[in-house]
């Protein structure tokens, strides 16, 4: 992870707003101090139009995350320091998410997702080529339509970064609906209705392949995602999921995936949507 370098603020502004101007790089603001991953000298020329601003001290991120830091009167303790570089990275993958094209929604709480959108994908239901646990190469779709319910559904994450052991960024799925217009739908009420009806029958096979397709597409198949900071440094995350090593378990790698029909609970007659299964690619 790149260092944090700080920047002072000569005057007593504070409360420094964010402009569409100064959001394309993270930082954020402490007592008399602008604090990012970019060079101080950056920070000073990027926050320029809000607040001016004179190079300072910075602090090597680790250091910083496991034992806080002074950068000003009053020291950042190693829990608010956590809390800080997580507001970085989370703004770094927020610019890299929008940069790429993916759809914003923003649920109840705030927490923003970001859908993969048929664009992305270069037409609605078209196929993303990712490698599975099992080593096999793979496609699989990241959004769709139901016509029997009238709408389209589009795979999101929200993204929650993690400086335990092993350091690392949480992503939480969910599918987000959209209208023909391709907004999500304004009445949280009917999506909800929707997840809970259109995903019933989703098992973890079939969330484990709409993840890893997720990361082929977002890292354009490669093995890592960069999420840019400024300066010509990047926050670089891992494409492969963590795997981890349990004595008991249930296998969920059988040849034949995604193949479960999707019931409607509410329609007596036990019809099905169409739903894409998972292609190998041999």
């Amino acid at each position: 992870m790149p260092p944090l370098e700080t920047a002072r603020i000569l005057g007593s502004e504070r409360e420094i707003k964010l402009t569409d101007l100064n959001r394309r790089l993270p930082w954020f603001e402490h007592e008399d101090r602008i604090v990012g991953f970019a060079k101080a000298s950056d920070l000073v020329s990027h926050m320029s139009k809000s607040v001016r601003l004179r190079a300072a001290n910075g602090v090597d991120s680790a250091t910083f995350i496991e034992c806080g830091s002074t950068f000003g009167d009053k020291r950042v303790s190693a829990w608010e320091a956590r809390k800080r570089v997580a507001n970085l990275v989370r703004q770094a993958w927020e610019l890299t998410m929008e940069a790429k094209g993916l759809g914003i929604h923003q649920q109840a709480g705030g927490r923003k997702v970001f859908y993969v959108t048929p664009e992305l994908t270069k037409g609605r239901g078209a196929k993303v080529a990712f490698l599975d646990v099992d080593g096999r190469k793979r496609r699989k779709g990241l959004n769709g339509r139901s016509e029997r319910r009238k709408a389209n559904w589009c795979y999101a994450v929200g993204m929650v970064p993690q400086f335990d052991e092993p350091q690392r960024i949480e992503l939480r799925p969910t599918i987000v609906f959209t209208d023909d217009d391709g907004k999500p739908l304004d009445t949280p009420a009917r999506a909800q209705r929707l997840r809970m009806g259109f995903c019933r029958s989703w098992w973890n096979d079939r969330w484990r392949g709409f993840l890893r397709a997720f990361l082929a597409l977002v890292a354009d198949g490669g093995s890592e995602i960069k999420l840019p900071v400024g300066s010509g440094r990047e926050v670089v995350v891992s494409a492969t999921p963590i795997m981890f090593s349990s004595p008991a378990g249930l296998s969920d790698l059988a040849p034949s995936i995604d193949d479960d029909p999707i019931e409607d609970p509410d329609d007596d007659l036990g019809e099905t949507d169409d739903f894409d299964d998972e292609e190998v690619l041999v």
